[in-house]
């Protein structure tokens, strides 16, 4: 049987991007066992009968945030209660099938790919530790085994190992040259590294050997947006999103190319159509509403922001663009309430201190303006 997980990451900066990377995995169940498969079948049943009916479904993008990336920006899934809900029932799922798998693994000892699926469940729990154990016994019963390299490489890049899981990635490829998933968990890391040419010849291999790569096409895209080669970045982002349609990601990476080409209309069109998918998104409103800042469009701007604090009450940014705005309505003295609770969140907000240093020296507070500017520049 065949189950999908999904991820997804957040770059940091103004103009972030989220990335989703579908993993499809086997659970492999030995044939001798007849005991164990009824089990197995049996919670794969459980799963069926407690899964969200259609149009209920709160993770159409089979979005997740990795953990080590922006705290606010986790926030904004985790807060959501649909999704609150998925991951509460995904927990006992998970629990039930660790056991099922461990009690498989009792039974038949030496069966390597049963390590190979346990490790992914711990894998989906974020216990990469427990996941590297089994894949790395995976391999000590079978060396040739491509996927447990692979999926060892996306377990060492989640605990930040980059040389270990690039060595992981390595290996998967030469034991199969055809495995897409390695290239791409390679080309993660080179883009991250700011490897971006190398990154998208890897992507190539990976839509090589898997032409309805959606998430390759995305992560292609990203590393052409980062050498400012905006037509072959969008390029990519429709080719994603031609694929799957319901891929909020390529459609918020999109917005992000659009607006750095000052095309506004199109960018907030497409964070929309995000929002339709992933409607609780908090970094989505906060990146439309700079786009109605940049159209003018104060008060469209004011209540996106408003969202995004509405749905993450601790994004610091969302203040700040909020103060931005009154401040460009010469509503100094609410300017400064959002730069002042920013701070209060963040206290190292360079950018609040900064603005905030701007609305008092237009309200006339000159040693205020001082104090925050001179405050700004120690952190900068």
């Amino acid at each position: 049987m065949i189950i999908p997980f999904y991820n997804l990451k957040r770059t940091s900066g103004p103009n972030a991007y989220y990335t989703q990377n579908v993993k499809m995995f086997m659970i492999t169940m030995p044939k001798s066992h007849t005991m164990f498969a009824a089990v197995l079948i049996a919670i794969l049943l459980f799963i069926v009968s407690t899964a969200p009916a259609k149009g209920e479904t709160p993770d159409k993008t089979g979005n997740e945030i990795k953990k080590d990336d922006s705290d606010h920006y986790q926030k904004s899934i985790d807060n959501t209660p649909a999704n609150r809900n998925v991951d509460a029932g995904k927990t006992i799922e998970n629990n039930l099938l660790i056991k099922s798998l461990s009690k498989a693994i009792e039974l038949k000892p030496g069966e390597f790919s049963i390590y190979n699926s346990r490790g992914k469940i711990w894998y989906e729990t974020d216990e990469y530790d427990e996941a590297i154990k089994d894949y790395s016994k995976a391999l000590e019963l079978n060396p040739e085994f491509a996927e447990a390299y692979n999926n060892r490489g996306a377990a060492w890049s989640k605990k930040g190992d980059t040389e270990q899981a690039i060595s992981d990635f390595n290996k998967a490829i030469s034991l199969d040259p055809n495995l897409a998933e390695a290239y791409y968990g390679r080309g993660m890391i080179l883009n991250s590294k700011g490897c971006y040419y190398q990154a998208i010849a890897d992507y190539n291999k990976a839509i090589t050997s898997n032409p309805n790569y959606s998430q390759a096409y995305n992560q292609r895209g990203i590393s052409w947006d980062n050498k400012k080669k905006f037509d072959l970045s969008i390029a990519d982002y429709n080719k994603a999103l031609e694929i799957d349609s319901q891929f909020a990601a390529a459609y918020f990476n999109r917005a992000i190319a659009w607006g750095k080409t000052e095309n506004f209309d199109n960018a907030i069109k497409d964070f929309s159509a995000s929002l339709q998918i992933f409607p609780d998104h908090s970094l989505t409103y906060l990146q439309r509403g700079i786009n109605f800042v940049k159209k003018k469009e104060y008060e469209k701007a004011i209540q996106d922001f408003d969202k995004a604090i509405e749905v993450d009450h601790l994004f610091a940014n969302a203040y700040v663009q909020r103060g931005i705005v009154y401040g460009l309505k010469k509503d100094h003295e609410q300017a400064i309430k959002d730069y002042t609770r920013a701070i209060e969140i963040n206290p190292n907000q360079a950018e609040a201190y900064f603005n905030r240093s701007i609305a008092w020296n237009s309200l006339g507070d000159t040693a205020k303006s001082l104090a925050d500017n001179e405050k700004a520049g120690t952190l900068d």
